[in-house]
This record gives C-alpha cells, sequence and structure tokens, in this order.
C-alpha cells in the first residue's frame, strides 16, 4: 500500500530513502538529499509540485518517479539525477522544469521519458547526459529550452519520436 503525502511534514519525515511507493498529493520542498532506488517509487498527483532547492533527488537502481499532472522544479542549487536503471516518467500533463542554478544529470543507463501532452521546461540551468543516459520525447510532448545549457557527452541521447 502506498503512503500518500499532503503535508510539508509529511515529506520531510519521510527520510533520506524511499524504497516503497510514495504517493505525493500536496506541495513540498526538499532541501536534503533523497534517494529513490531498489524498486522505491515516487507518484506526484495532479497539482502537486515538488520544489528542489539545495536539495538533490538520487532515482538509481530501478527505482522511479511518475508524474501525473504534477510538476518537479529544480533551481538554486537542486538537483536530479538518473542513474544506474532508475527512470523518470512525465504523463498527463506534467512538468520537468529545470531554472536557474538547478541541474538534471541522466547518466549511466538513467532514463527521462515525456509522454503526449507533457514537457521538460528549461530557463537557466542545465542538463548533463553521457554513460548511455537518455531522454525520450514522445509525439505531443515538449522540451522547450529558454536559456541554460544541455550537455551531450559519449553515450548520453536524446530521442524525439
Amino acid at each position: 500500500m502506498a503512503k500518500i503525502i499532503r503535508t510539508q511534514a509529511e515529506f520531510d519525515a519521510l527520510g533520506e530513502e524511499i524504497r516503497d511507493r510514495v504517493e505525493i498529493a500536496a506541495s513540498v520542498t526538499l532541501d536534503r538529499a533523497l534517494r529513490v532506488d531498489d524498486g522505491g517509487e515516487i507518484r506526484i498527483h495532479d497539482g502537486a509540485d515538488v520544489i528542489v532547492g539545495g536539495g538533490a533527488i538520487y532515482v538509481d537502481g530501478g527505482g522511479e518517479i511518475s508524474m501525473y499532472g504534477g510538476e518537479i522544479r529544480i533551481g538554486d542549487g537542486g538537483r536530479l539525477r538518473v542513474a544506474d536503471g532508475g527512470e523518470v516518467g512525465i504523463v498527463a500533463g506534467g512538468r520537468l522544469r529545470v531554472v536557474d542554478g538547478g541541474m538534471l544529470r541522466v547518466v549511466d543507463g538513467g532514463e527521462v521519458v515525456v509522454y503526449r501532452g507533457s514537457a521538460i521546461r528549461m530557463c537557466g540551468g542545465a542538463i548533463r547526459m553521457y554513460g548511455g543516459g537518455q531522454i525520450r520525447i514522445h509525439h505531443g510532448a515538449d522540451l522547450v529550452v529558454d536559456g541554460g545549457a544541455i550537455s551531450i557527452y559519449a553515450g548520453g541521447e536524446i530521442h524525439v519520436d
């Protein structure tokens, strides 16, 4: 059974590692490191936002984040790293925003998949990819860059269907 997060206090009480399914149904701010791995999953509901400012989310080893209309905003030194088979799925109007000072790293077999009606939007910040990291933009989805930098090194790929 999934744990449903409805307040910032409940989100803060999660600790540093997610190994089960957690559903976020409220807007929360992350200012620490949070690891999603070993089958852990975060689902972000429509209307819920996760703001990563100064903290970091690491999605590794089969961990998963699914955004169903919600948003993750990375800025002010915040980071989202997807690696080692981890996946971020953006569906149903979900948005991943990389803003000033934010960093999205998709590396070593990590994958970010953007489905129809959803988007990655950059306004400052950076996306770095290497070592088999992939971003997949499906038909009807958007990758919008209005400032910032996308760096693709050996083995990194962006696929547009």
